[in-house]
Order: C-alpha cells, then sequence, then structure tokens
C-alpha cells in the first residue's frame, strides 16, 4: 500500500504533464518523501527513498550527470526535472546513465508549481504510510495473537480482506561476517526494499515485515507461478545488498485464512530449519507430503515424544559412541530402502552398510523389511528434522 513512483507518475502524467524519459525499470521503487535539491553537496541529506525535484537554477545543465549520480549513491527513488527554464533539454548521458542503472528520470513543465507537486502527493505518501501500518498491525496481531480477534478481526472485515486466501513466505537471510561487522538493521531494510520493489510489479496490497531473523511477505490471492516469479527476482536483486550470502525462502500453501496465519508462519520456522540441514534454498509447503502431515498433528510435545519413543534409542547410541547411525538410517529411508544407493553416500561397501542397518534394527528392534516399521521410523526422523537444530 506504500506509494510507488509508478502511481504518483500515472497521476501526474495526467495532471500535471509529468514524462518518463528514463530508467523505466526502476520505477516499482517505494518513495518516501519529496524533496528539492538543486545543489549535489545537498545530497548527503537524503535519508533514502526519496523522489527529488531539480530545476537547475544553480547550476543549469552544466553537472547533471555528477548530480544524479550522487542522489542515486544515497539511494533516492528518482529524479524529476524541471524542464523550460534553466534546462531546456535532457542530456544523452543522463539518459544512458538511468537505463543502465534503472534509475527513473522524469521530466515537468516549467509552468508546473513544484509547491503543488510536493503537497499533493506529501500528503498521499502520509495517508499511504498510515493504511501500511495498520495494515501490518492487524496482520501480525493475527500471526502473534491470534486469540485477540478483536484487534484485527473488524480491520479485515472492514477491507474486505477476511474472506481472501494468503500465501506466506517467510525469509531468512545468511549473512557473510568474514570480513566486517555488518550493519544489521541497515542490511534487513535494504532487504525489504528489494522486496518491496519485487512485489509493487505484482500485487498493490501485501505486507512485509521483520520478526527476529525473519523477513515475511504476505501475499493475497497469489498463486505458485507468480511466487517463482517474485522469488526468482528478488534472488537476482539481493546482490545490491552487501552481505547477503543467500536467503532462504520457505513458500506457505496457497489457501491460507486468516485464522491459519499463526499456525502457518510458526510452522515455516520449522521448515527453513530443516531447509537449512538438507542445504536448500527454496521449499514450497505443498511439496513435503508426509511433513505436511505432521504438521496438522498441532502438538509439538506430542509430536517430540513419539519421535523420542521411536528412535530415542538410536539417538542415545550415536551421542554415546561418535557414530552416526541416525543419519545412515535417514538416508537409507530416504533412498527407498535402496541399499546400494544409500552405501554410496557414505562411501560404503555394501557389506559392511549392511552391517550397520542389523545393528540400526537391532538396537531399535525393528524389523526394516516392514513397511510399517519403515514408514514410523522416517516419520519420527522428520519430526527430528522439523524440530531439532
Amino acid at each position: 500500500m506504500a506509494l510507488t513512483l509508478e502511481k504518483i507518475y500515472y497521476i501526474a502524467m495526467r495532471k500535471y504533464k509529468m514524462n518518463l524519459v528514463a530508467g523505466k525499470e526502476g520505477i516499482t521503487a517505494n518513495v518516501s518523501w519529496l524533496h528539492v535539491v538543486e545543489e549535489i553537496k545537498y545530497a548527503s541529506f537524503l535519508t533514502g527513498g526519496e523522489l527529488v525535484l531539480y530545476t537547475g537554477a544553480k547550476t543549469g545543465s552544466g553537472n547533471i550527470i555528477d548530480f544524479i549520480r550522487e542522489i542515486a549513491r544515497y539511494k533516492a527513488s528518482g529524479l524529476v526535472i524541471n524542464v523550460g527554464g534553466y534546462i531546456r533539454e535532457i542530456p544523452q548521458e543522463i539518459i544512458d546513465y538511468a537505463n543502465e542503472n534503472s534509475f527513473p528520470v522524469f521530466t515537468l513543465p516549467w509552468e508546473v508549481r513544484l509547491v503543488e507537486i510536493s503537497r499533493e502527493f506529501g500528503s498521499m505518501i502520509i495517508r499511504s504510510e498510515e493504511n501500511e501500518k495498520s495494515l501490518c498491525s492487524a496482520f501480525k496481531s493475527a500471526i502473534f495473537s491470534p486469540e485477540e480477534v478483536n484487534e484485527y478481526l473488524p480491520f479485515f472485515k472492514k477491507h474486505n480482506l477476511f474472506d481472501k486466501k494468503y500465501c506466506l513466505i517467510k525469509c531468512r537471510p545468511e549473512i557473510e561476517y568474514a570480513h566486517s561487522d555488518p550493519d544489521i538493521t541497515k542490511l534487513y531494510y535494504e532487504l525489504r526494499e528489494v522486496f518491496e520493489r519485487v512485489l509493487n510489479r505484482y500485487r498493490e496490497i501485501f505486507v512485509i515485515f521483520r520478526h527476529e531473523q525473519y523477513l515475511t511477505m504476505i501475499i493475497p490471492e497469489v498463486h505458485r507461478e507468480e511466487c517463482q516469479e517474485i522469488i526468482s527476482l528478488i534472488q537476482s536483486n539481493k546482490k545490491s545488498v552487501k552481505n547477503v550470502l543467500r536467503i532462504y525462502f520457505a513458500v506457505s500453501r496457497f489457501n491460507i485464512s486468516v485464522e491459519n496465519l499463526s499456525r502457518e508462519y510458526n510452522n515455516l520456522s520449522s521448515v527453513i530449519k530443516m531447509m537449512k540441514k538438507e542445504d536448500e534454498n527454496i521449499c514450497y509447503r505443498e511439496d513435503l507430503g508426509l511433513i505436511n502431515v505432521i504438521f496438522a498433528a498441532d502438538n509439538t510435545k506430542n509430536l517430540i515424544e513419539y519421535k523420542n519413543e521411536t528412535i530415542g534409542k538410536l539417538e542415545k547410541y550415536d551421542a554415546e559412541n561418535n557414530t552416526n547411525y541416525v543419519g545412515i538410517l535417514k538416508t537409507y529411508l530416504e533412498k527407498d530402502c535402496n541399499m546400494n544407493d544409500a552405501a554410496k553416500e557414505f562411501y560404503l561397501h555394501r557389506n559392511t552398510f549392511a552391517y550397520h542397518m542389523n545393528k540400526i534394527s537391532e538396537l531399535l528392534n525393528v524389523d526394516l523389511y516392514s513397511m510399517n516399521d519403515r514408514t514410523k521410523l522416517l516419520v519420527a526422523i522428520k519430526i527430528k528434522d522439523l524440530y531439532e537444530l
């Protein structure tokens, strides 16, 4: 619900004859404010997201290229050049730079008063920010305080959001600390900006919030193909954020109701823990098969007890003897109980691997040729993957 360059342009194009001359790929950027800047030395006053208004009153068109580079460095969202007074036309090098860097540059006729532009869109920005805060607050209440129905339900019903179905994409960045100690707050802010730029292409209404080490996107009425496009674009644009090595994306089902947002959010935390173990970047809930049955149990304590009863002896044996029988059993089951394929994963001879499997069978008192016992063991291992670090 944030005000974007695209929304401003849509209105200003008709009302003020604004024209987009370059950098159209960046038009989905959010606008935090409109700010008149005439000299390059004042670019450092920008805090990020401003749409800069420029007349050239101080310097004409002489050093616009240096000016635009500087405001881009300070994360301005775009530049509006008031043409017809001090600047007659936009130099080609400005157009080339803007297109190469996806930095939107607009022109505005000289007779348009900048104060009118600032007043109108400044008011829109304030209203937009208020609406965005209310929307985010309602979703966070539904997730973190689901029992406090009166805190969020009226908002959803008032804005016709209650009957919609949602998808959550819960993300955890992997941060590099090797060469420096990054500013984590700044890193998450810049990463959120990347998310917003991408989502602005697909939806007018969405929510992004940070909680602990996670960034979560909530998108209404979305399908898998769109999610794949969104994640792909985020991955290609995350390079602009320093110290982010990779991002884990856990994607919920695509039909989550408001009542189930909290449960799904918590489930995705477990999915990301599992993804880190398996070294997977993207995981869709609808692909998890047996794990979705585990989530349906909705009682973590009982699930952990089941896991302990089923493979607890094997975990204890590993801890006391420095073995990896749980890992061997997991690989065997995930390889469809094909001993040759499982043995190759550990660079073991088939006979050696068979010895280990017999030992596991003895420790757990199970028949590894029994489909019932195999299923019980696989469920226990999936619970371990989901709920243990």
